[in-house]
């Protein structure tokens, strides 16, 4: 595994460890100020802030919640210079 792809299998485990514990301290720093969070019901909270205050209030999720194959393959730990847009 590359270190690109390392880094970011680390920084998503530690997204979805805090995500599945609706601890919002262990999210805040896997995000980036300009995070996008769509929910399945089409509401989408735009900023890290946005998005923090958001989970607490999202509901149950299961210990082993699941992103979409679409939303992990734009996360990245190293940041590119292209848009993943």
């Amino acid at each position: 595994m590359s270190e690109r792809n390392e880094a970011t299998e680390k920084l998503f485990k530690a997204f979805m460890k805090g995500f599945a514990k609706h601890d919002t301290a262990l999210v805040a720093p896997t995000l980036a100020d300009d995070f996008v969070w769509s929910q399945p019901t089409g509401e989408t909270f735009v900023g890290k802030e946005a998005a923090l205050q958001a989970m607490p209030t999202a509901g149950p999720r299961p210990a082993a919640a699941r992103c979409s194959a679409i939303a992990v393959s734009r996360w990245s730990a190293i940041p590119s210079s292209r848009p993943t847009r």
